[in-house]
């Protein structure tokens, strides 16, 4: 989940969004401040109380805005720091384990001419 804060919000506001996620006693917060915005990621399962805390977190003072994140970024995700998501493309190469894996496409090594 990410909650994005307006541009006006006060520090105390993004304290108090942080301990309302820490108090479920699962759940982890990482505030990046950046400019123009200031957002607090939830690191954690929500599953079983999103909608609610969703609403909660929402309801908050400063708050500009709170965002699931969808399946479609679970591979990506880490549930845990110790596990990773490991992608087979063939021909023994593999994206996501131990070893550097550089990716680039025929416009980022070929010229014209």
């Amino acid at each position: 989940m990410i909650i994005t804060f307006e541009r006006d919000h006060a520090q105390g506001d993004v304290s108090a969004v942080c301990d309302r996620i820490q108090a479920t006693g699962e759940l982890k917060s990482v505030v990046e401040n950046g400019a123009p915005y200031t957002v607090v990621a939830v690191i954690g399962d929500i599953n079983g109380r999103c909608e609610t805390l969703i609403e909660q977190l929402g309801a908050m003072r400063g708050v500009a805005g709170v965002q699931r994140i969808g399946k479609k970024y679970q591979l990506a995700a880490r549930k845990h720091p110790d596990q990773q998501t490991i992608v087979d493309v063939g021909h023994g190469v593999q994206i996501g384990g131990d070893r550097l894996a550089i990716v680039a496409g025929p416009c980022s090594i070929e010229s014209e001419g």
